[in-house]
C-alpha cells in the first residue's frame, strides 16, 4: 500500500560529503483515504474509504525496524523490488532509527541526489509519501471525525516518495522539517510552490511559507475555540432568557398572593374589631330572643343556649314540631339552611298560644292551660298549615 502525507519544515543540514541530511515526518497516527478499489472487500460502496493507522501499529519494533535504510525516490512512487538494482530511481536512503513522537513517526532522510537537493531547498517538492505494505483488518469505526472501514497493522515499509506540493494525502503537517530560509534566487520557487494548509472545517489554504502555515494553524485553533465558546455562550444566553421568564411569573404569582393575603388580613381584622365583635354578639342575642317568643317560653332550655344561627334555628323547628306532634323532618331537609329558615319563619307567624314547646316556662297570655279540645284545635290549625299527617 503506498498512501501519501504532505511534508512539514524543520532542521537540515548539509554533511562533509555534500549530502543533504534532514529530517521528515513520514507517516502519522490518523485515517488514510482510498478508493474502492484499493480496498477490494472492505470497501462499502461509497466509493472511498478510509484505513486507520494506530498509535501501536506506527510504534511496532519490526516495523521501525523495517524503515531503516529504505531508498528515497523523487517526483513519483517506485517500488523497490530489487534493492541492488534501483539504479538512478533512488536519491537517497533513511539514516537511522526512526523515532516515534505521537502522533508522527520521524525519520531522517540523507539525499544524496544534487538534483533532489535542489529541488528540496527551492521547495519544489514539499511533501513526503511513504510506501509500505501491510496487513489489512476489517473494522468500522470513526477516529478525529474520519470514519475507516479497517485497521493496518504489521507496517513493512519500502520506500520513501519525495512529491511536489498538492500530490499527497494526509494534511501539510507530515513532511520534510526544514527550518532554513531560501536563497533570493530561490524565492521565484517558493512564490510558485506554496504550502497547502487543511483547516479543521475540511478546507485547505496555500501560503507561501512555513511561518504563514503555522499562523494559520494558530488562528484556525482559535477559531474552534472561539466558536466552542461561541456555542456555549447561546446556550447560557437561552438558559438566561428560560429563567427570566420563570421569574417573571414568580414574581407576578407573588404579587397576587401578597394581594389577596392582604385582603384577607384586612378582612380579619375587621371582623375582630370590637365593633365587629359587639355587632355580632348583639346578632346572637337577638336571634335567641327571637327563638324564644317563636318557642312561647320565657328562656331557652340549658341545652340549647349555646346554639346560634342555623343550628339554633333548626333545634326550634324539630322541638316545635315534636310537641306538637308533626312529622320528623328528614336528616337531609333538616341539613338545608334554606328549607329550615322557611319552616322557623312559618312558625314566627303562628299566634303565640298555638305553638308548646314541654320543658320551657311557659308565658301566660290569658289562655287557659290546654285540654283536650284545645289540643285538637292545635291539630286541625297546623294540618291546615303543613298538611293532614298521614
Amino acid at each position: 500500500m503506498r498512501p501519501t502525507f504532505e511534508i512539514a519544515d524543520g532542521a537540515w543540514e548539509i554533511t562533509s560529503a555534500g549530502a543533504l541530511r534532514c529530517r521528515a515526518r513520514v507517516l502519522a497516527v490518523g485515517v488514510m483515504e482510498y478508493s474502492d478499489d484499493e480496498l477490494g472487500s472492505m470497501a462499502d460502496g461509497s466509493g472511498t474509504g478510509g484505513m486507520l493507522v494506530a498509535l501501536d501499529s506506527l510504534a511496532e519494533p519490526r516495523s521501525l525496524r523495517s524503515l531503516e535504510g529504505v531508498p528515497v525516490v523523487i517526483d513519483q512512487h517506485t517500488w523497490i523490488e530489487d534493492a541492488q538494482a534501483q539504479g538512478p530511481v533512488q536519491v537517497g536512503y533513511v539514516a537511522g532509527a526512526p523515532v516515534v513522537e505521537p502522533p508522527y513517526l520521524l525519520a531522517d532522510l540523507v539525499i544524496t541526489d544534487r538534483s533532489a537537493i535542489d529541488k528540496i531547498k527551492a521547495r519544489q517538492v514539499a511533501e513526503v509519501s511513504t510506501g509500505y505494505e501491510a496487513d489489512s483488518v476489517p473494522e468500522r469505526g470513526e477516529y478525529d471525525g474520519q470514519r475507516y472501514v479497517g485497521r493496518q497493522t504489521q507496517i513493512r515499509y519500502n520506500h520513501v516518495a519525495l512529491l511536489p506540493t498538492g500530490a499527497g494525502r494526509g494534511g501539510h503537517d507530515v513532511r520534510i522539517l526544514n527550518t532554513k530560509l531560501p536563497q533570493p534566487q530561490q524565492q521565484e520557487a517558493v512564490m510558485a510552490d506554496p504550502i497547502r494548509v487543511r483547516l479543521r472545517n475540511g478546507k485547505t489554504i496555500q501560503v507561501m511559507n512555513e511561518d504563514d502555515a503555522k499562523a494559520v494553524e494558530d488562528v484556525d485553533q482559535q477559531v474552534e475555540t472561539t466558536t466552542a465558546d461561541a456555542s456555549k455562550l447561546e446556550s447560557l444566553m437561552a438558559e438566561l432568557e428560560t429563567l427570566t421568564t420563570a421569574k417573571t411569573e414568580l414574581d407576578a404569582n407573588y404579587t397576587r398572593v401578597t394581594g389577596e393575603l392582604q385582603s384577607i388580613k384586612e378582612q380579619l381584622e375587621a371582623a375582630m374589631s370590637p365593633a365587629a365583635v359587639e355587632t355580632a354578639a348583639q346578632e346572637i342575642v337577638n336571634q335567641r330572643e327571637d327563638a324564644t317568643q317563636v318557642m312561647n317560653c320565657q328562656t331557652l332550655p340549658e341545652d340549647m343556649k349555646a346554639l346560634s344561627g342555623d343550628a339554633l334555628r333548626a333545634e326550634v323547628v324539630t322541638r316545635v314540631r315534636a310537641q306538637n306532634g308533626l312529622p320528623e323532618i328528614p336528616a337531609d331537609k333538616l341539613a338545608d339552611a334554606n328549607f329550615v329558615a322557611g319552616l322557623y319563619e312559618g312558625l314566627r307567624h303562628t299566634p303565640v298560644h298555638k305553638r308548646v314547646v314541654n320543658g320551657s316556662t311557659m308565658v301566660q297570655t290569658g289562655v287557659t292551660t290546654q285540654s283536650a279540645m284545645g289540643m285538637a284545635d292545635n291539630r286541625a290549625r297546623f294540618d291546615k298549615l303543613y298538611g293532614a299527617k298521614q
